[in-house]
Protein backbone atom coordinates (compact mmCIF):
# COMPACT_ATOMS: atom_id res chain seq x y z
CA UNK A 1 0.00 0.00 0.00
CA UNK A 2 0.97 3.48 -0.83
CA UNK A 3 1.99 6.03 1.81
CA UNK A 4 -0.29 8.99 1.32
CA UNK A 5 2.72 11.25 1.75
CA UNK A 6 4.15 10.25 -1.18
CA UNK A 7 0.95 10.93 -3.24
CA UNK A 8 1.55 14.71 -4.21
CA UNK A 9 4.46 13.39 -5.95
CA UNK A 10 2.77 10.82 -7.58
CA UNK A 11 0.34 13.00 -8.79
CA UNK A 12 2.91 15.62 -10.20
CA UNK A 13 4.56 12.91 -12.10
CA UNK A 14 1.01 11.88 -13.69
CA UNK A 15 0.02 15.63 -13.92
CA UNK A 16 3.07 15.83 -16.10
CA UNK A 17 3.37 13.16 -18.19
CA UNK A 18 -0.53 13.85 -19.13
CA UNK A 19 0.63 17.24 -20.10
CA UNK A 20 3.82 15.86 -22.35
CA UNK A 21 1.64 13.58 -23.98
CA UNK A 22 -0.63 16.06 -25.00
CA UNK A 23 1.87 18.77 -26.31
CA UNK A 24 3.05 16.00 -28.49
CA UNK A 25 -0.07 14.92 -29.40
CA UNK A 26 -0.62 18.49 -30.72
CA UNK A 27 2.44 18.72 -32.14
CA UNK A 28 2.04 15.39 -34.38
CA UNK A 29 -1.30 17.10 -35.20
CA UNK A 30 0.28 20.01 -36.63
CA UNK A 31 2.73 18.25 -38.28
CA UNK A 32 -0.21 16.05 -39.88
CA UNK A 33 -2.32 19.42 -40.47
CA UNK A 34 0.87 21.22 -42.50
CA UNK A 35 1.19 17.42 -44.72
CA UNK A 36 -2.54 17.94 -45.45
CA UNK A 37 -2.62 21.60 -46.24
CA UNK A 38 -4.35 22.99 -48.94
CA UNK A 39 -2.45 26.74 -48.95
CA UNK A 40 1.21 27.54 -48.54
CA UNK A 41 0.53 29.87 -45.79
CA UNK A 42 -1.86 27.28 -44.01
CA UNK A 43 1.09 25.06 -44.31
CA UNK A 44 3.70 26.69 -42.97
CA UNK A 45 1.73 27.91 -40.28
CA UNK A 46 1.08 24.35 -39.53
CA UNK A 47 4.63 23.17 -39.49
CA UNK A 48 5.64 25.95 -37.83
CA UNK A 49 3.26 25.61 -34.87
CA UNK A 50 4.53 21.70 -34.72
CA UNK A 51 7.89 22.81 -34.71
CA UNK A 52 7.91 25.28 -31.61
CA UNK A 53 5.41 22.70 -29.89
CA UNK A 54 8.38 19.82 -30.70
CA UNK A 55 11.40 22.17 -30.08
CA UNK A 56 9.58 22.88 -26.69
CA UNK A 57 9.62 19.35 -25.78
CA UNK A 58 13.00 18.99 -26.48
CA UNK A 59 13.91 21.85 -24.00
CA UNK A 60 11.46 20.01 -21.41
CA UNK A 61 12.74 16.66 -22.00
CA UNK A 62 16.41 17.18 -22.78
CA UNK A 63 16.13 13.66 -24.82
CA UNK A 64 20.21 13.28 -25.69
CA UNK A 65 19.57 9.65 -24.05
CA UNK A 66 16.26 8.92 -25.59
CA UNK A 67 14.73 6.88 -28.16
CA UNK A 68 15.77 10.03 -31.02
CA UNK A 69 12.18 9.77 -32.52
CA UNK A 70 11.50 13.29 -31.18
CA UNK A 71 14.96 14.86 -32.87
CA UNK A 72 13.84 12.51 -35.66
CA UNK A 73 10.48 14.42 -35.84
CA UNK A 74 12.05 17.96 -35.54
CA UNK A 75 14.26 16.98 -38.90
CA UNK A 76 11.10 15.79 -40.38
CA UNK A 77 9.63 19.62 -39.37
CA UNK A 78 12.82 21.44 -40.57
CA UNK A 79 12.34 19.34 -43.92
CA UNK A 80 9.14 20.47 -44.35
CA UNK A 81 9.70 24.22 -43.71
CA UNK A 82 12.63 24.04 -46.19
CA UNK A 83 15.16 24.65 -43.61
CA UNK A 84 17.74 22.18 -44.58
CA UNK A 85 20.83 22.70 -42.45
CA UNK A 86 18.56 22.43 -39.62
CA UNK A 87 17.26 19.11 -40.98
CA UNK A 88 20.92 17.84 -41.09
CA UNK A 89 21.35 19.11 -37.76
CA UNK A 90 18.20 17.04 -36.60
CA UNK A 91 18.88 13.84 -38.32
CA UNK A 92 22.66 13.70 -37.15
CA UNK A 93 21.41 14.21 -33.87
CA UNK A 94 19.00 11.25 -34.51
CA UNK A 95 21.20 9.15 -35.91
CA UNK A 96 22.98 9.34 -32.49
CA UNK A 97 20.35 7.08 -30.87
CA UNK A 98 18.94 5.50 -33.92
CA UNK A 99 22.03 4.58 -35.64
CA UNK A 100 20.57 0.98 -37.57
CA UNK A 101 17.19 3.26 -38.54
CA UNK A 102 17.20 3.46 -42.71
CA UNK A 103 14.69 5.94 -42.32
CA UNK A 104 16.96 8.56 -40.48
CA UNK A 105 20.01 7.36 -43.10
CA UNK A 106 17.73 8.01 -46.30
CA UNK A 107 16.36 11.23 -44.96
CA UNK A 108 19.59 12.65 -44.16
CA UNK A 109 20.71 11.54 -47.56
CA UNK A 110 18.09 13.28 -49.20
CA UNK A 111 18.26 16.39 -46.94
CA UNK A 112 22.15 16.31 -47.91
CA UNK A 113 21.41 16.07 -51.55
CA UNK A 114 18.77 19.05 -51.59
CA UNK A 115 22.18 21.12 -50.27
CA UNK A 116 24.64 19.32 -52.87
CA UNK A 117 26.57 17.64 -50.37
CA UNK A 118 27.95 14.41 -50.96
CA UNK A 119 27.55 12.12 -47.39
CA UNK A 120 30.93 10.71 -46.97
CA UNK A 121 30.85 7.76 -44.55
CA UNK A 122 35.00 7.18 -44.00
CA UNK A 123 36.57 4.11 -43.62
CA UNK A 124 37.82 3.24 -39.93
CA UNK A 125 39.15 -0.02 -39.03
CA UNK A 126 38.12 0.72 -35.59
CA UNK A 127 34.20 0.61 -36.85
CA UNK A 128 34.98 -2.27 -38.77
CA UNK A 129 36.40 -4.06 -35.85
CA UNK A 130 34.24 -2.57 -32.82
CA UNK A 131 31.12 -2.85 -34.69
CA UNK A 132 28.90 -2.78 -31.92
CA UNK A 133 30.35 0.99 -31.27
CA UNK A 134 28.63 2.22 -34.70
CA UNK A 135 25.78 -0.01 -34.80
CA UNK A 136 24.57 0.52 -31.32
CA UNK A 137 23.61 3.74 -29.62
CA UNK A 138 25.19 4.98 -26.03
CA UNK A 139 22.05 4.38 -24.30
CA UNK A 140 21.71 0.93 -25.82
CA UNK A 141 25.57 0.05 -25.38
CA UNK A 142 25.18 1.32 -21.69
CA UNK A 143 22.17 -1.45 -21.07
CA UNK A 144 24.45 -4.19 -22.85
CA UNK A 145 27.21 -3.60 -20.66
CA UNK A 146 24.99 -3.53 -17.48
CA UNK A 147 24.00 -6.66 -19.05
CA UNK A 148 26.65 -8.71 -19.24
CA UNK A 149 27.88 -7.35 -15.89
CA UNK A 150 25.39 -8.54 -14.32
CA UNK A 151 25.97 -12.06 -16.42
CA UNK A 152 29.01 -12.04 -15.32
CA UNK A 153 28.32 -11.59 -11.30
CA UNK A 154 25.99 -14.91 -12.14
CA UNK A 155 28.41 -16.92 -13.88
CA UNK A 156 31.22 -16.14 -11.34
CA UNK A 157 28.82 -16.71 -8.40
CA UNK A 158 28.16 -20.45 -10.16
CA UNK A 159 31.99 -20.84 -10.84
CA UNK A 160 32.25 -20.47 -6.97
CA UNK A 161 30.13 -23.48 -6.32
CA UNK A 162 30.70 -25.55 -9.52
CA UNK A 163 34.39 -24.93 -10.80
CA UNK A 164 33.61 -26.68 -14.05
CA UNK A 165 35.42 -25.89 -17.18
CA UNK A 166 32.24 -24.84 -19.47
CA UNK A 167 31.42 -21.92 -16.98
CA UNK A 168 35.44 -20.55 -16.73
CA UNK A 169 35.08 -20.32 -20.49
CA UNK A 170 32.04 -18.37 -20.47
CA UNK A 171 33.57 -15.95 -17.70
CA UNK A 172 36.69 -15.10 -19.82
CA UNK A 173 34.42 -14.64 -22.85
CA UNK A 174 31.88 -12.55 -21.18
CA UNK A 175 34.59 -10.84 -19.71
CA UNK A 176 35.97 -10.05 -23.11
CA UNK A 177 32.32 -8.85 -23.95
CA UNK A 178 32.02 -6.56 -21.26
CA UNK A 179 35.55 -5.06 -21.44
CA UNK A 180 34.80 -4.32 -25.17
CA UNK A 181 31.80 -2.46 -23.79
CA UNK A 182 33.06 -0.75 -21.09
CA UNK A 183 36.28 0.53 -23.53
CA UNK A 184 33.23 1.83 -26.25
CA UNK A 185 31.39 3.30 -23.56
CA UNK A 186 34.59 5.84 -22.36
CA UNK A 187 35.94 6.22 -25.79
CA UNK A 188 32.43 7.85 -26.56
CA UNK A 189 32.13 9.83 -23.14
CA UNK A 190 35.71 11.33 -22.79
CA UNK A 191 37.70 10.95 -26.14
CA UNK A 192 34.98 10.64 -29.38
CA UNK A 193 35.64 14.15 -31.66
CA UNK A 194 33.17 16.92 -30.82
CA UNK A 195 31.20 17.33 -34.37
CA UNK A 196 28.87 19.66 -35.05
CA UNK A 197 26.71 21.21 -38.50
CA UNK A 198 27.11 24.37 -39.84
CA UNK A 199 23.94 25.77 -39.92
CA UNK A 200 24.25 29.40 -41.47
CA UNK A 201 27.73 29.34 -43.97
CA UNK A 202 30.70 30.78 -43.01
CA UNK A 203 34.27 32.18 -43.94
CA UNK A 204 37.29 30.11 -41.70
CA UNK A 205 39.10 32.89 -39.85
CA UNK A 206 42.51 32.27 -38.97
CA UNK A 207 41.76 33.34 -35.06
CA UNK A 208 38.92 33.90 -33.20
CA UNK A 209 37.36 36.89 -34.10
CA UNK A 210 36.06 39.05 -37.57
CA UNK A 211 38.98 41.55 -37.85
CA UNK A 212 41.48 38.25 -38.16
CA UNK A 213 41.96 36.94 -42.09
CA UNK A 214 39.98 33.96 -43.67
CA UNK A 215 41.67 30.87 -44.38
CA UNK A 216 39.77 30.90 -47.76
CA UNK A 217 37.88 33.13 -49.97
CA UNK A 218 34.98 30.20 -50.27
CA UNK A 219 33.11 29.92 -47.01
CA UNK A 220 32.17 26.98 -44.95
CA UNK A 221 28.74 26.10 -46.65
CA UNK A 222 25.41 24.99 -44.59
CA UNK A 223 24.65 22.18 -44.19
CA UNK A 224 28.40 20.70 -43.78
CA UNK A 225 29.50 18.91 -40.61
CA UNK A 226 32.79 19.41 -39.34
CA UNK A 227 34.63 18.29 -36.09
CA UNK A 228 34.79 20.76 -32.90
CA UNK A 229 38.63 20.91 -31.69
CA UNK A 230 38.69 23.84 -29.59
CA UNK A 231 36.88 26.53 -28.15
CA UNK A 232 37.51 30.69 -27.74
CA UNK A 233 36.43 33.18 -25.94
CA UNK A 234 33.65 31.53 -23.74
CA UNK A 235 32.45 29.82 -26.40
CA UNK A 236 31.81 32.29 -28.95
CA UNK A 237 34.24 31.09 -31.63
CA UNK A 238 34.74 27.34 -32.08
CA UNK A 239 37.87 26.11 -34.01
CA UNK A 240 36.67 23.30 -36.58
CA UNK A 241 37.96 20.87 -39.16
CA UNK A 242 36.34 20.78 -42.40
CA UNK A 243 35.78 16.96 -44.73
CA UNK A 244 38.27 18.93 -46.77
CA UNK A 245 41.11 19.31 -44.00
CA UNK A 246 40.92 22.98 -43.75
CA UNK A 247 41.44 24.00 -39.95
CA UNK A 248 39.88 27.59 -38.93
CA UNK A 249 37.83 29.23 -36.58
CA UNK A 250 33.62 29.87 -36.93
CA UNK A 251 31.58 32.02 -34.80
CA UNK A 252 29.31 29.91 -32.66
CA UNK A 253 25.91 31.71 -34.60
CA UNK A 254 27.37 29.92 -37.21
CA UNK A 255 27.53 26.36 -36.26
CA UNK A 256 25.09 23.84 -33.39
CA UNK A 257 26.56 21.10 -31.87
CA UNK A 258 25.55 17.37 -32.80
Amino acid sequence: MISLRYLPVLLWICLHAECHEKLLDEANAAYKAGETAHTLIERQEAFNHALNLFTDFEHLYNPQYGTGVLYYDIANTYYQLEEYPFAVLYYYKALQLMPRSYRVHNNLAITLDKLVIPMNKPASVFNDIFFVHTRFSFPERMQLFFALAMILIVLGSVYVWKPIRIIRASITVVSLCCALMLFSLLYSRYFEPIEGVIVHSSLLYRDAGLQYASVSDQPVLSGNKVKVVDVQHNGQWLKVVTTAGDIGYVPLTAIRVI
